[in-house]
């Protein structure tokens, strides 16, 4: 069995997609940066993100 059908009972959350100027409604990354970010939760939201899975990868052509 895949990583993935394991999982399948789980939302999938889209995660790398940001804005462009030719795709304004998703988010810019830029937007996301807070200094007084308590460090604590930034690394709770780090490992959250490292240890996420792969669902699929499209590269442009």
């Amino acid at each position: 069995m895949s990583e993935l059908s394991e999982h399948a009972d789980r939302p999938v959350r889209l995660l790398g997609f940001w804005g462009s100027p030719e795709n304004q409604k998703l988010p810019n990354p830029a937007d996301l940066v807070d200094p007084a970010w308590d460090k604590a939760e930034r690394m709770w939201v780090a490992d959250y993100l490292e240890h996420g899975l792969v669902a699929g990868v499209k590269f442009p052509h």
